[in-house]
């Protein structure tokens, strides 16, 4: 009995050492990070608001001068939220292996 308990117990651990050794190289993990949504919902919620602000006050403006500083402020918020996701998911891929 005791052998058989001895038996379950290595094949298990084995089994997990060998299912933690497949590991992803970090440019799936990067790749699959920043196909995702952003890992952090109140921030992609904050973001849909000030597009959302932004879109609103395009549609209400006449002045192509400020129709066109509104879609600089448009295009910016879209890159600040691309390069937050990007770093972020930079931060959690860092511990898988460079391949």
């Amino acid at each position: 009995m005791k052998k058989c308990l001895v038996f379950i117990a290595l094949f298990s651990m084995l089994s997990t050492a060998a299912a933690q050794a497949q590991t992803q190289p970090r440019s799936q993990c990067l790749k699959r990070c920043t196909d995702q949504k952003d890992p952090h919902p109140e921030r992609q919620v904050r973001h849909e608001e000030t597009m959302a602000k932004i879109q609103a006050r395009k549609k209400a403006e006449t002045d192509p001068k400020k129709i066109a500083a509104l879609e600089q402020d448009e295009a910016d918020e879209i890159d600040r939220y691309r390069e937050t996701h990007e770093k972020t998911c930079r931060k959690i891929c860092s511990y898988f292996p460079d391949i």
